[in-house]
């Protein structure tokens, strides 16, 4: 039993912990996952079209989000906001900087597919919209 202890404590000493893709954290501070040069405090990297960020909760209905620096079904640039759970990409910026709701191919600066709400209300005599409604199909 001892010279199987000693041969395991042996076996294990060489053994080389190693993050090929990842840093934690490099000399400046940044973090990098899926690179060993972050660019930023977080850097993610990753070559294929996975999701990028996600974001999951299960307790009561919960919620399934991804944030990708791509557009589902579009070849460039933008930001999406994909829901997981539901299949859909409520949200997006394309690289021209359209924003998108409701839509992923937006084609004006403010594209919105869906009924929309606006609600005013009046502080110090101005119109300020607190807040917008969007209702999907």
């Amino acid at each position: 039993m001892k010279k199987l202890l000693y041969f395991l404590v042996i076996a294990l000493i060489p053994v080389k912990f190693s993050f090929a893709q990842n840093s934690f954290p490099t000399p400046s501070g940044n973090v990098g996952i899926g690179t060993t040069t972050p660019g930023g405090l977080l850097h993610l990297y990753d070559a294929s079209a996975n999701d990028m960020l996600r974001l999951q909760f299960n307790a009561g209905g919960g919620g399934n989000w991804a944030i990708n620096p791509f557009i589902y079904t579009i070849s460039n640039g933008g930001l999406s906001f994909v829901d997981r759970l539901h299949s859909t990409t409520p949200f997006v910026i394309s690289n021209t900087g359209y924003v998108g709701i409701g839509t992923t191919g937006p084609t004006t600066t403010l594209e919105v597919n869906g009924a929309t709400t606006i609600v005013p209300t009046i502080i110090n005599r101005m119109v300020v919209l607190i807040y917008v409604v969007f209702y999907f199909c």
